[in-house]
Formats: structure tokens, C-alpha cells, sequence
């Protein structure tokens, strides 16, 4: 299974040895023998002596190649779809999408799979969106901060007594 590794939880300046590197991910689970097959496949050490060291900055370059090595990039116009595996348009071009404060979030489906896609642009892309695919929904979601609506209640609605407490029987 593919994995992203941390690159924050390694130290630049340290040295690990092979157990150290294996706890420092041991979120990930990863194995010894992992990080061994790691150094016959590039990862440099400092010598050939036991116990195996790696300086930090080493180790976060190997990691950093190995994170990137599993992006795969879209065009503007395509969303990844995890069913497919692959990068694909939305059906008949129809996306949803959904403003937020700092980003847009589009929800199309994928033309093959017929499965849920989701793509995040930035809130500057929307003309292009506009001009690029056919929108069918427009939400705005808002934070608290800033409601478009007033929602503070009425200071007659304040003073009006509760009925259910008018017709009371007792």
C-alpha cells in the first residue's frame, strides 16, 4: 500500500540508525526490513559499519522523492478518480461546487465509474470554472463571523409570551 511519510518528524541535523527510523513512523507501521530495502535502493548512510547511520537531511530528500513519486498531477479541467485510478473529465462536463472563505470545492462525477469526484481550486478560478464546465449547483457556505442573513431575534419577539403557557389549565 502506498504511503505519504511525515517529513516534519525527522530532525535535519540528526543521525538515525534503521530501529530509529522505524519508530520514528511507527504511525505508519513501518517495518525494519522496509528501511532496509530503503538503503539498497538509494537511501545513503554514513558508512558501511554497524549500525547502519543516516543523517536526517538524507533521509528527508529519500522520503521527499519517494512522497512525490506517487502524485499524480490533473489538467484544470480533469478530477482524480480514486475508482479509476486516473485522472478523468466529469460526466458531460457538471460539476457542483461549493465557496468556502478561501478555496472552492467541485464535486463532479467521473465518466467512466459513473463514481463521486471532488477537486479544490482556488477562489480565483471561478471565471475559468464558469467558462470550463457547465455548473450546475452553486452553494456559498459561510463561518460564523460573517453571516449574510441577520440572525439575531427581534426585540418583539423577546417580549411575546409563550401560548402554550396562556392556555394553561392549571
Amino acid at each position: 500500500m502506498a504511503k505519504h511519510y511525515n517529513l516534519n518528524l525527522i530532525s535535519y541535523q540528526l543521525c538515525y540508525t534503521v530501529d530509529d527510523i522505524s519508530l520514528l513512523f511507527k504511525k505508519n507501521k513501518l517495518h525494519v526490513q522496509t528501511v532496509r530495502s530503503w538503503i539498497k535502493n538509494g537511501l545513503n548512510t554514513i558508512d558501511s559499519k554497524q549500525p547502519l547511520l543516516v543523517f536526517g537531511y538524507e533521509l528527508k530528500e529519500f522520503l521527499g522523492k519517494l512522497n512525490n513519486s506517487k502524485k499524480i498531477s490533473t489538467k484544470f479541467d480533469e478530477f482524480y478518480c480514486f475508482s479509476c485510478k486516473c485522472p478523468e473529465i466529469p460526466y458531460q462536463r457538471k460539476i457542483y461546487i461549493e465557496k468556502n472563505g478561501s478555496y472552492i470545492k467541485a464535486k463532479g462525477i467521473c465518466s467512466k465509474s459513473k463514481k463521486p469526484t471532488n477537486k479544490s481550486y482556488k477562489l480565483t478560478d471561478y471565471q475559468e470554472l464558469k467558462k470550463t464546465f457547465n455548473l450546475v449547483d452553486e452553494l456559498e457556505l459561510y463561518d460564523s463571523t460573517n453571516t449574510p442573513l441577520k440572525t439575531h431575534i427581534l426585540d418583539h419577539d423577546k417580549n411575546a409570551s409563550n401560548e402554550s403557557l396562556q392556555g394553561s389549565l392549571f
